[in-house]
């Protein structure tokens, strides 16, 4: 479908004594972008253009509301017959959105609108969706994004309302403690910190519910002082681990080093080419990119590894992506036939590795197998 285009038209009270009241108007989609360029951004911005001359006007002169009242409302009129979609809302001061599709909108709309399902059940979903979109779209307007990450920002999506406002209620709440579970259970700070922020909101929405609905109990029951305390720990943790892990930074660069010239160094050893000129160098170096290009870079990602090895610290398998889908891969079999085929391809690996160096690298293997001898016979045979 392309790019869409969203706009909200609302009002609200600037007095801060009236703690009851809320920004209340629509919001709006447009899916055509040529319908918006020509049709509907001149006259939103001629709005926003009028709306800011009343700064500019004498104090007491007018009020905003006889300054902005019937553009306001022509706005409110108008918009709905070049949209593809829009609804009601109102937003409460304590956060509190509710979002109404009137029941006539479909034939208020553009005729140029894409259609929803005729089913009943399938257009519940889509306008769900849209609607979804539309509150996301509300709450990049109004929030800014200060104790988590950005990306975290659509874990709290819409819920029907059915009356019951403590059901709703306890679903995003149950929705925030998941996500703050899973954000806590990564080894990452930035993931801590983001657990960290959407605690503060979780307890912000249940203070809330406990003072609107004064319910002695909101689901789900959590300690969260407790959590709190978890994750600041984890948070510490982390820390000390950044900090220790920058000051082995150079001890990683120089394992890194070394295996790279580790690895030059055998290749050389076993190549069959002599530098007698410097011309020679070139041939050298295009026989090592030709034969040895494998083995190259197999070193390398090697020494990426052990760079990036924690060598007094704990390793988490899970972290690596191959063992995460070598899991996923497993998971549906048995569990002694998992491991048994685990166990297969480890020596199939191992298997594999001397069958390489015995047909690709014969004299690498030979010296191998004659070191391991040595070192067996002098240690093990008496």
């Amino acid at each position: 479908m392309g790019d869409f285009v969203s706009a909200c038209v609302a009002v609200s009270s600037d007095d801060p004594l009236e703690t009851n009241d809320f920004l209340e108007g629509r919001l709006f989609i447009f899916h055509d972008p040529t319908s918006w360029k020509k049709l509907v951004e001149p006259v939103v911005i001629g709005a926003q253009e009028k709306l800011r001359t009343f700064a500019a006007l004498p104090t007491g002169t007018a009020s905003l509301f006889d300054h902005f009242g019937d553009t306001y409302s022509s706005l409110l009129s108008g918009l709905p017959g070049l949209s593809s979609f829009y609804v009601d809302f109102t937003l409460t001061r304590s956060g509190i959105t509710c979002l109404t599709i009137p029941d006539d909108y479909a034939s208020r709309i553009s005729p140029s609108a894409p259609e929803f399902p005729f089913d009943p059940l399938q257009r519940e979903h889509s306008e769900r969706i849209v609607c979804s979109q539309l509150f996301f779209f509300l709450k990049d307007l109004c929030h800014n994004h200060q104790h988590h990450d950005p990306k975290a920002d659509t874990i709290i999506d819409i819920h029907p309302f059915t009356g019951d406002e403590l059901q709703w209620r306890a679903k995003v709440l149950r929705v925030l403690y998941r996500k703050i579970i899973e954000y806590k259970r990564s080894s990452r700070q930035a993931s801590f910190h983001s657990s960290l922020g959407i605690l503060i909101y979780a307890k912000s929405l249940r203070g809330i519910t406990f003072r609107e609905l004064a319910a002695e109990t909101v689901p789900p029951v959590i300690q969260d002082d407790l959590l709190e305390n978890a994750i600041k720990a984890g948070i510490q943790n982390t820390c000390f681990t950044s900090d220790f892990e920058k000051k082995e930074t150079n001890w990683g660069f120089y394992v890194t080093l070394w295996t790279f010239v580790l690895t030059v160094a055998m290749l050389l050893s076993i190549t069959e080419y002599k530098v007698t000129n410097p011309d020679a160098i070139l041939k050298l170096l295009g026989d090592i990119l030709v034969k040895h290009t494998a083995p190259v870079f197999a070193a390398i990602y090697i020494g990426y590894l052990l760079k990036n090895l924690r060598f007094r610290g704990k390793r988490d398998l899970a972290d690596y992506k191959i063992t995460r889908t070598t899991l996923i891969l497993l998971q549906p079999l048995n569990q002694k036939v998992a491991a048994f085929l685990s166990f297969v391809a480890g020596i199939l690996m191992l298997l594999g590795s001397v069958l390489f160096l015995k047909f690709w690298y014969p004299s690498l293997f030979t010296f191998i197998k004659n070191f391991l001898s040595t070192w067996i016979v002098s240690n093990f045979v008496h």
